[in-house]
């Protein structure tokens, strides 16, 4: 459990020094996930692994609150999981995805590509 105090040894664990932006209330079961820039991790948030599958969050990802993001699956950049959204399928760039199993809802504007959910 990332709960603040312990997130310098979290971070070690991921790929870029400012890969997560909150770490307050996110559950982290590590596996070989893999986080890279600039992604935000809000509260009540699962990023888990089922055996050696484990996920990937690319550049400027979001996972808002009480999503999962489960197994192997990548989360391409610019992506963002909705608020508890379980993410079991890649989810390709720009995408925003919702509902369980999360599925797309609507793509990124190119205008719109630094938000961050």
């Amino acid at each position: 459990h990332a709960d603040g105090k312990g997130g310098g040894e979290v971070l070690r664990r991921f790929q870029g020094a400012d890969a997560i932006h909150d770490l307050k209330t996110a559950l982290f079961h590590f596996g070989q996930s893999a986080v890279f820039k600039n992604c935000r991790v809000y509260q009540q948030v699962t990023i888990g692994y089922k055996g050696e599958d484990s996920p990937t969050l690319e550049d400027n990802v979001s996972v808002t609150c009480g999503a999962k993001v489960l197994g192997n699956v990548t989360m391409c950049s610019n992506s963002m999981a909705a608020a508890g959204a379980v993410v079991v399928k890649d989810v390709p760039a720009n995408a925003i995805v919702g509902g369980v199993p999360a599925k797309v809802i609507a793509y990124k504007d190119e205008n719109d590509l630094d938000f961050q959910g």
